[in-house]
């Protein structure tokens, strides 16, 4: 296991982080291996859940408003989405000839850490922390999208607020209607989305920037819940100060099978504190 997982990160692009769920990791995610995609309608940014205002450039007589709403409705039909936080270039550690207060407080950054995403993703500080692979998670949403024939689309989340005074051209929320007159509304709704999709599905307000998010999109027509393998993505889960003790036996026992290592977080002054578990030659587990 790379010493670079917990402490002393060698690339801010090595390593991503998906906050979970106690009873999501244990009944799913580790057992099988695999994290599920959500809707996109189903993410909790209001720009996201709610559906788009669309408005359109090249209107006529022969259109009616309701088609606007038509529109919207499909743009964000058949899109699926994996939500994970990221490293700043600030926690990459350059040498104990660099380590200093900077490099310390850095800590406070590394995507595992933030205590707020403890809060909000991992039940108040009761689930886990995924450490994944960047690279490896990569492949596994490429032979993903090959085996369900899905397009994949990746990136980090651009953080603006949408400006209060709407543009007048064509962009994200202004569809050309000479498209919806050529092709229908669902075909050209779904070539907007394919040509947008940054500006629609990357990009939210301000206030969310400290989540330093990255994602995946796939985009396609697939019928039941779709799943990302994390057979070779894995490469830490750190649960929480108060993950319950009842699932903690089950946590150890799966991270033992698998080779995974397990690490719990705890505080001290609001200063992150990560004690590795390692399991003894009589099979109890013991933290450092």
């Amino acid at each position: 296991m790379s010493g670079d997982v917990w402490y002393m990160l060698r690339s801010a692009e090595r390593y991503l982080y998906h906050y979970t769920r106690s009873s999501t990791l244990t009944k799913f995610i580790l057992p099988d291996q695999k994290l599920r995609l959500s809707p996109f309608q189903n993410l909790n940014d209001p720009r996201e859940a709610k559906s788009f205002q669309i408005s359109g450039g090249a209107w006529g007589d022969d259109l009616h408003i309701g088609i606007l709403d038509n529109f919207a409705a499909h743009l964000k039909q058949h899109w699926r989405v994996a939500c994970f936080s990221s490293d700043p270039t600030e926690a990459v550690f350059g040498g104990n000839d660099l380590l200093g207060a900077s490099q310390l407080e850095a800590m406070h950054e590394r995507g595992h850490s933030r205590p707020r995403m403890w809060a909000q993703y991992a039940e108040n500080h009761s689930g886990a922390c995924l450490v994944l692979d960047k690279r490896a998670l990569s492949s596994a949403f490429e032979s993903l999208g090959a085996r369900l024939d899905l397009k994949v689309f990746s990136g980090p989340i651009s953080y603006q607020n949408t400006p209060i005074a709407p543009k007048l051209t064509i962009g994200p929320f202004m569809a050309h209607m000479d498209e919806v007159r050529r092709y229908g509304v669902e075909e050209a709704a779904k070539r907007h989305s394919l040509h947008f999709w940054q500006g629609l599905f990357l990009t939210k307000n301000t206030d969310w920037s400290a989540e330093r998010e990255f994602r995946w999109l796939l985009y396609g027509k697939h019928h039941g819940d779709v799943f990302v393998d994390l057979a070779h993505c894995i490469k830490g889960v750190l649960v929480g100060p108060s993950f319950p003790e009842h699932l903690l036996a089950k946590t150890q026992q799966l991270a033992a099978q698998t080779g995974l290592e397990l690490a719990r977080m705890d505080w001290k002054n609001g200063i992150p504190q990560i004690r590795l578990m390692f399991q003894s030659p009589s099979g109890k587990w013991i933290a450092a």
